[in-house]
């Protein structure tokens, strides 16, 4: 909750106290007030010998408290369920927008980064895949390519082997045509993907790709 959501709640819970209205004690109740708390902590029981009498009707002080005591207990009552409401309200209900629509929730994702891209590094020197070694890495599942903007890929998950990916798995799209054997993949919208990651970065070197029925039958090896 911001200052303004803050300062427009605070002036809710004063427009709606009830005790606003409410006229102050006068000396006379508050001294004696005062004077019995300190004396046994109760009021009289017997209001009618209480020989306070202030401007009141001739009632006695003792029932003048008693009424007033009453009276401010419903009222801060009152005023709790108001402000209790008025909180409620305030956590339930969603930021809205100017145009008094709740905004749409970020969507969480899982970003990965991609392996080196240069022919000489030693990402491109790849040993065979095995599915031993695929079964042992801490990521791995299928998606399909659902947009590639401003040099990112997003892929929509649709199976997971190991690991708990999100939903959305977002990739920088930096492969080059054709593919580097150990570089980045090019992903092109629309089509699946098996995916293989250390958790951090994309693994290449033939464990993953385009979902074809070779890799496919690779992943089925490594997670049966």
């Amino acid at each position: 909750m911001n200052i303004d959501q803050t300062d427009k709640l605070m002036r809710r819970l004063r427009d709606q106290d009830p005790a606003r209205s409410v006229p102050p004690l006068s000396p006379e109740t508050v001294h004696t007030l005062i004077h019995n708390a300190m004396k046994d902590g109760t009021y009289p029981k017997d209001h009618n010998t209480n020989p306070n009498t202030a401007d009141n009707g001739g009632v006695s002080g003792a029932s003048e408290i008693e009424r007033q005591r009453k009276r401010r207990s419903l009222l801060i009552g009152g005023v709790g369920i108001a402000a209790a409401a008025a909180l409620v309200t305030a956590v339930v209900l969603p930021t809205l927008d100017d145009d008094g629509q709740a905004p749409p929730q970020a969507m969480q994702s899982t970003r990965l980064m991609n392996p080196s891209a240069d022919p000489g590094a030693p990402a491109a020197m790849c040993a065979v895949p095995t599915s031993d070694y695929l079964a042992a890495l801490p990521l791995a599942f299928a998606a399909t390519v659902v947009s590639v903007q401003d040099g990112v890929a997003e892929l929509e998950v649709t199976e997971r082997f190991v690991g708990t990916p999100e939903d959305r798995v977002l990739i920088p799209d930096q492969g080059t045509d054709p593919e580097i054997d150990g570089g980045p993949l090019t992903y092109n919208p629309e089509l699946s993907y098996l995916i293989a990651s250390d958790g951090e970065y994309v693994l290449t070197c033939g464990l993953s790709g385009t979902d074809t029925p070779e890799l496919r039958a690779l992943y089925s090896a490594a997670f049966k």
